[in-house]
């Protein structure tokens, strides 16, 4: 379910779910895993192999963090241990979005360096990359909103 779309008593379900699991995954390993994959894969130097490797060990986190996360502190006030988590859980989401998008834009543009598409694209790629969360997997990608050109045409990043 889109997170967006949960009503109020599925997020309850949810954090419920966190607090109610007696073992599983602990969130800051879960993390850690996802700081790994990240560092690795989606630096400023990219590739297409890095990049799908980047979003089957997200989604495969999205998974374990879905199936297996819990919270060791099961108090309901002040509790940062459930914050940490809630925290984890929103960062899986946007580290696949942003090796999903990272993976689908093939070319070099701003801060993405992909080695194995060296030039920028502007024919194919000005426009927003739009990501939604998908119940399992990487994100469902959009690109209906093309960039609007204000005041500077994009320039060739030279040095």
């Amino acid at each position: 379910m889109n997170p967006s779309t949960r009503t109020l008593d599925q997020e309850r379900d949810r954090i419920g779910a966190l607090l109610s699991r007696a073992r599983g995954t602990r969130a800051p390993a879960l993390r850690r895993a996802m700081n790994e994959t990240m560092s690795a894969n989606t630096f400023i130097f990219r590739d297409d192999d890095g990049l799908g490797k980047a979003v089957d060990d997200m989604a495969r986190i999205r998974r374990e963090f879905d199936t297996d996360a819990y919270v060791m502190d099961k108090s309901k006030t002040f509790n940062t241990d459930l914050v940490g988590a809630l925290e984890t859980d929103f960062l899986i989401d946007a580290s696949l979005a942003l090796a999903a998008g990272a993976k689908a834009r093939t070319e070099s543009r701003g801060a993405q360096a992909r080695t194995d598409y060296p030039e920028r694209d502007d024919a194919n790629w000005l426009k927003h990359t739009l990501a939604w969360r998908q119940p399992d997997g990487p994100p469902r990608l959009d690109y209906s909103r093309t960039v609007t050109i204000t005041e500077f045409d994009p320039q060739v990043r030279t040095y």
